[in-house]
């Protein structure tokens, strides 16, 4: 083999690195995977304050066509004045 070549890994044989040895990775996951977790429950609140406040006055909310963005906005509390 010459200088440069990587030697390919046998079948059942693992690498000897992984993805989370990368420093990027790591920072990356401890940004992305809260990131996510908060975007998936404002979305939730937000698909419920429009389903159960649509639902009162006997709309279904499901006609609306509600994109993502709207029911991120959705989900924040207005505040009182």
């Amino acid at each position: 083999m010459a200088d440069g070549d990587v030697s390919p890994v046998a079948v059942g044989e693992t690498s000897s690195w992984s993805a989370s040895d990368l420093p990027i990775v790591r920072i990356l996951g401890a940004i992305v995977a809260p990131t996510t977790v908060l975007t998936a429950i404002l979305f939730y609140f937000g698909w419920s304050r429009a389903y159960w406040f649509h639902d009162y006055f006997g709309v279904d909310a499901t006609l609306l066509g509600l994109t993502t963005q709207d029911y991120l906005q959705l989900s924040r509390v207005p505040r009182p004045r």
